[in-house]
């Protein structure tokens, strides 16, 4: 079964930053799918392809592109880790302003409501939990992992960069990585 996501993808320049702190943690990861912003979970999709993207191209004319910066560090538990398993934590990169990620986040779930089985799988309790926009660095990271991520994107730190787009990716059963399907800008 086609998994798919909706994702924001960040500029080169801040890319080349992350891409190393990333495979530091997890060597390969960033084959399997660049640095991101993820705006909604991953999820089955029980319609037409085409019929998706459409959802998404009328949904994406709410919204205009926007400033966001890289604004620090923050950590949560690794939801795939029942009842948060001390030391196993998501290690990520904030991005501000939050609001218009989450009012995003927020258009794409109610738009696929109806068409859409989330993913629930990676959640110990089979809900997902509330959305939080970040670029995650490490998945199941410990106290120390938190230090050395700090140190590796300090310079990028109060990068600003434009939100001009996002991008349907899938994955198919049995693959590793997340394919593009679509750009939509806004």
């Amino acid at each position: 079964m086609t998994r798919f996501v909706i994702v924001s993808f960040l500029p080169d320049n801040i890319n080349k930053i992350l891409e190393p702190v990333r495979d530091h943690f997890e060597p390969g990861v960033n084959a399997q799918i660049p640095p991101h912003i993820s705006l909604t979970y991953p999820f089955f999709w029980k319609a037409e392809k085409n019929e998706l993207v459409r959802e998404m191209e009328k949904e994406t004319r709410n919204f205009s592109p926007f400033l966001a910066i890289i604004s620090g560090i923050g950590v949560f538990f690794n939801p795939s880790h029942s009842g948060g398993v001390k030391g196993k934590q998501v290690i990520y990169a904030q991005v501000l302003p939050e609001e218009p990620f989450r009012e995003i986040h927020k258009s794409f779930e109610k738009a696929l409501t109806g068409n859409v089985k989330f993913d629930t799988s990676q959640f110990p309790q089979k809900t997902l939990p509330s959305f939080i926009p970040h670029i995650t660095l490490v998945m199941n990271g410990v106290e120390k992992d938190l230090k050395t991520a700090q140190k590796m994107i300090s310079s990028v730190i109060g990068y600003s960069f434009m939100v001009e787009n996002v991008w349907l990716l899938k994955k198919e059963e049995g693959s590793e990585k997340w394919e593009k399907v679509k750009e939509i800008t806004f």
